[in-house]
């Protein structure tokens, strides 16, 4: 037990992957990925390392740590506190304060790709299945899709996903608006938060987030 009483768990993340994730991104943080084919390799590579995290440890240690309430109300909350955990052993492999404040913004930007790449796939699931045993994913996406219905009412969940996956493969433009709906609407990130990691004005967040709703609404309403 810990000291407020939760339960303790240990982190899944095998050493390899987590030295491993974390040579990616200090690869990516020093521009040694400029050219554009080692760019997306080096950026595939690390979603594939989040989500495989993520695939093989949300389910167990949310369970681990909340026992039978991991289905109730705010799973979100939940998850993104075990998240924060989850990922500390990566980040205290940078010493230098700087390297390690830039590595985290950019950690958080993979987990909302890998997290939404997870989320569609369970939503893909739950499609063609009867039963789905991922009640927690279940439960983010109930939460997210209200989330998004306050700005566009009437969209599916799923669809809005599948969008996002395209756009990640796009254009600069569709891309950097994939990232701002996959923060807020993914990782349920707040406005300022965005703004600080992606290095962009509060006119720039909204201009893309009003760019990309629209889109959102016009290709899926």
């Amino acid at each position: 037990m810990t000291a407020d009483g939760r339960k303790r768990y240990t982190n899944p993340m095998t050493t390899s992957d987590e030295q491993r994730l974390a040579d990616l991104l200090d690869q990516r943080r020093q521009g040694r990925g400029q050219d554009e084919g080692l760019t997306s390799r080096l950026d595939r590579e690390i979603v594939e390392i989040v989500y495989r995290h993520l695939y093989r440890a949300l389910r167990p240690q949310m369970l681990a740590r909340y026992g039978a309430t991991v289905g109730e109300k705010h799973a979100g909350t939940r998850f993104t506190e075990l998240l924060n955990e989850f990922f500390v052993r990566v980040l205290d492999r940078f010493p230098d304060l700087v390297a390690k404040m830039k590595s985290a913004r950019d950690l958080r930007s993979y987990v909302s790709r890998a997290m939404t790449n997870l989320m569609l796939d369970r939503c893909r699931r739950a499609k063609h299945e009867r039963s789905c045993d991922d009640e927690l994913l279940g439960c983010l996406v109930e939460e997210r899709q209200q989330d998004l219905n306050r700005e566009c009412p009437g969209l599916s969940y799923a669809a809005v996903l599948e969008a996002l996956a395209t756009w990640a493969a796009g254009t600069r433009q569709q891309q950097r608006m994939a990232e701002v709906i996959q923060r807020e609407f993914v990782s349920g990130d707040r406005a300022e938060a965005i703004e600080r990691d992606l290095e962009i004005s509060k006119s720039e967040f909204y201009r893309l987030r009003a760019a990309a709703l629209s889109e959102l609404r016009r290709t899926l309403g």
